[in-house]
This record gives C-alpha cells, structure tokens and sequence, in this order.
C-alpha cells in the first residue's frame, strides 16, 4: 500500500563534532556515522547488533536509542491507523483520496503560476564563504522562464560544491523552489508529491545544490534559505503589491563543553536563531520566529537550554529600529547573550552577513539590519562570573572589549557597522573561560511599502513597544512624537503638525 516514515533529528551522530554543526568538515564522512540500510526492530523486538553499533558511535547513546525507540512506536501507531483507514472506507477509497489530494495541489500551484506574467525572470543570492579560512564567496543563481502554467527553475550558473558542509543535495531543490512558490504565489494549499508537476528543475554538476560525493551536505537548510531568497528577488519584482519582503535569520555558536570527567554536555548551538520574518501587503512581520523553513516559536527554549547546558541567557530582546521600514515593517533584529559557566570553545557559523538578504524590503519598502557576533571572554573582563550590565544598544563602549566574531565591525570602536570593510568570519574553534559571553544579533526582516505612508498612530504604538526609538520614528516615518516611552510610555503623543510638515520635507527632498 505504502509507507509511513519519520525524518527527525538526533542529539548526535558520530562525526566529527556533536551534532555534526560544523561548516568546515571537509567530507561527508566527517557528517557522521554511515549506516547501509539495517533493521533497527523484527518482530517487534530491537535488533541487538544494529543498536550495538549506533551505541558505540555517538556520544549521547542514552538519549539517541530511547528517541529510536520512540520513532518506531510512533511508526507503529501511524501503520495502524492507515490499516484502519483502508479497512473502514475500502482500498479504492484510500486510493482516491490520494490522487485527489495529489491532483489538487498540481492544479492549484498550476492556476497560480499563470497569474505571474510569463517572462524570463533572474535572481541570485550570496553566502559569505565556506567556513574555511581564505574561502571564496559562493552564489546560488537561477533563471525562471515562466509560460502560461509551466515554469522552468535554471540553476546552472551556481557556484561549484564548497569545500565544507554548506551544500544542499539536489531533491532540495525541489524543496527550495515549492517552499517559494507557496509563500509568493500559493499560500492555501498543501505540499504533496504532485506539486510541481508542471515545474522543471535544472541543476549543475557538482555544484553547491547538487555536490558529488564525497562532499558533505549537514548545512544543507542554510543553502535552502539562499535559494529561496534567490527565487524570492527574481519574481518579487514581477508580483506588484503581493511581493514579500525578505526575513532574517539568526546566527549560530557551535559550542563545545565539557564536564571535568572529559564527558561532553549535550549543547550544540548558542547564539540566536530567532529570525524575524519579512512584510507583506497584509500586515507587519513576526519578530521572534524561527527560519521561515523551520516556521516555530524560537525563544521559548531558554528553561530548557539552561537546564541541560552550563549557561545562563543573559539577555533575549528586540532591537529598536533594526527592523525594515515601511508602510508595513518588518520583523525586528533580536540579541541574545549567553553567559558560559564552564570552559567552553566557540565556533561562529556566521554564513551571510556581508549583504541584505534577498534584497531587503520590497514595493518601497526599505531592508533590514545586518548581524553579527561578539565574544566577551572571561578570562579577560572585570566581571568573572557575574553577568555583565552592559546594554543592548549597538553602539555602546563595552564593546571595546569585545572580540568580533562575525559579521561587520568599526576597525577601532568593534560597534556593528554595516558599511564597513572590516568583515570578521572565524574559521577556527575561539577557546574561552568561565564566564565567556556571547553576543549575537539577527537579521531584521524587510519592510514592504513606503514608509511615509505608514499610519502616524501605528508608528506611536512601536515607540511605545520600544520597536522604534523617537529619533527612528522621525528619521524613517517621519512621525514626530513627543514624550519619554521609557518613563512614561502611555504618556507619549503624534505631533500631527510637525509630521504633516516633516513627511512633507521628507517628500521633496
């Protein structure tokens, strides 16, 4: 009849970091344990040698093998209910449920795409490098040909596979190209094997979205994203009011801990991963999400990380005025720091930070800030193991004695500066001690629209929220609001006159 399957993650698998978050890797065969196809369960019952061999090759068996055992009760559940669904509406009904649900999702992105007009449409999207040192940068370009509803996704002029982990196998692809048309064209109806029926997807050889083996693919989700922003500035252009502005993402610290008896914790990934999401004519973005492929609410795991992980989140909060202005803005930069109560070692995954994601904002909409990391380490501050009071603002003192560990930096003050040359991507693990600190600012997501036909009381309402100071308020709005919305947030007010006369300005100039 078919199959049910799960895809998840595991804690660990091998390889040659936890968890295998690590661009560098040179292989796939530093991604992690290889397996040929074997029987985890017969009958019911686990198959010792198999479960022996994943025991001794991953650094958390306690954890993996019950997640294992889980998934396949799961998979039992999931058999049983299809067996019961066929046994109570008839194979011929199950059957045709499937071609329905197959055949509508092609008709659906089939009526979509003819609303785009046909054309050639071209777009391309930049990662930083490889991870490795002297890296090149690399591009995933595509050429869209679009006629009537057939479309054709060319991505021959892509860069060749990166020497690391930062390539995507081809089914992505497939994946990456879906995942755009929903959100630009198909929002209603559902992914199924049929989607892309009248679409073609051309890829190169050996190429960052279709390596050879022995390339390795663990960051494949981040080249996704690229292809997405890729499809996202060719057609953005062509959908008038209905383009989407761009989102963010966060930026990742592989982090390495251990406990004095040389075990490992269980802890990956620091940094930020919220990643604010980008404007549409509807409405203003979401601020704390996760990548729009991952599409979860991110900061909710702070308990959770600390509970597992010698570390303390310090700070988890928007940043004034980073977000995209516009008629509606989009989703605002978060900042995050991590206080590490234990040696540690750092390493940034900082991937793309030196332009504006998918070209910032759309329909006069304006783009959002950069990201960047920092390290504070502890061994080198005044503040040992008691959390620093230090603000969140981006242009403050402290960060003197900060180490930059991604992203743009002003050579002397190391502030966030995206207009500088000094462009900072560590490519090897950064040792720190207790009471090392992490900083890591996202993305902002773009707006959409003009920002001076922004609604004056919709702007005084995110000065009130702190998602926009007074002075960003005039200098991108031009609204002029009067009072304090630290000391007195209901007490502030839109100066209508001088708005009026500001926008005005800002108009002619």
């Amino acid at each position: 009849i078919g199959a049910v399957t799960i895809r998840a993650h595991m804690t660990d698998m091998g390889g040659l970091v936890m968890g295998g978050w690590e661009t560098a890797k040179a292989n796939v065969f530093h991604d992690g344990l290889r397996l040929p196809p074997m029987p985890l369960f017969s009958q019911g019952r686990p198959v010792v040698p198999t479960f022996k061999l994943i025991y001794a090759n991953t650094r958390l068996p306690d954890m993996i093998v019950p997640d294992l055992e889980t998934m396949y009760h799961s998979l039992e559940l999931g058999e049983q209910l299809l067996v019961e669904t066929i046994d109570k509406y008839g194979f011929e009904a199950y059957t045709g449920a499937v071609r329905y649900a197959c055949d509508a999702s092609a008709e659906s992105l089939s009526d979509a795409l003819r609303t785009i007009p046909d054309g050639v449409y071209e777009g391309e999207e930049w990662l930083d490098g490889d991870g490795r040192p002297d890296s090149p940068e690399y591009v995933v370009r595509v050429r869209i040909t679009k006629v009537g509803e057939r479309a054709e996704f060319d991505f021959r002029n892509s860069s060749r596979a990166t020497r690391g982990a930062l390539n995507c196998a081809w089914p992505d692809i497939k994946t990456s190209v879906a995942m755009a048309l929903k959100f630009l064209v198909d929002q209603r109806n559902p992914v199924t094997s049929a989607t892309l029926r009248t679409v073609d997807c051309v890829v190169p050889p050996d190429a960052i979205i279709n390596p050879f083996p022995p390339h390795a693919c663990m960051f494949y989700s981040t080249v996704v994203r690229v292809t997405v922003w890729a499809i996202f500035k060719a057609l953005n252009p062509a959908l008038g009011a209905d383009a989407i502005a761009s989102c963010g993402q966060g930026v990742q610290a592989q982090t390495e801990c251990f406990r004095p008896d040389g075990s490992q914790y269980p802890t990956q990934v620091g940094g930020s991963s919220s990643a604010p999401w980008g404007a549409t004519r509807h409405a203003d973005a979401d601020s704390g999400q996760q990548v729009f492929n991952a599409n979860m609410l991110y900061e909710g795991g702070v308990e959770a990380s600390e509970r597992i992980s010698p570390m303390v989140v310090l700070r988890s909060e928007y940043v004034p005025d980073s977000a995209g202005a516009g008629t509606n803005r989009g989703g605002a930069s978060s900042i995050s720091d991590h206080m590490w109560l234990a040696p540690t070692r750092h390493r940034f995954q900082t991937l793309a930070q030196k332009r504006p994601q998918a070209g910032g904002g759309v329909y006069g909409g304006r783009a959002g800030a950069y990201g960047a990391t920092w390290m504070w380490d502890g061994a080198a501050s005044d503040h040992g193991t008691r959390p620093p009071f230090f603000p969140a603002a981006l242009r403050d003192g402290a960060y003197r004695s900060a180490r930059p560990t991604g992203g743009k930096f002003d050579p002397v003050s190391n502030e966030h500066d995206p207009q500088s040359d000094t462009y900072v991507s560590l490519g090897d693990m950064l040792p720190a001690e207790t009471g090392a600190i992490v900083r890591s600012l996202s993305y902002s997501g773009g707006g959409w629209g003009d920002p001076l036909q922004r609604d004056p009381e919709r702007v005084l309402r995110d000065v009130r929220d702190e998602y926009v100071s007074v002075e960003g308020a005039a200098r991108d709005y031009g609204v002029v609001v009067s009072g304090d919305p630290a000391q007195d947030p209901e007490g502030v007010r839109v100066d209508v006159a001088a708005t009026e006369a500001l926008r005005a300005s800002l108009r002619g100039s």
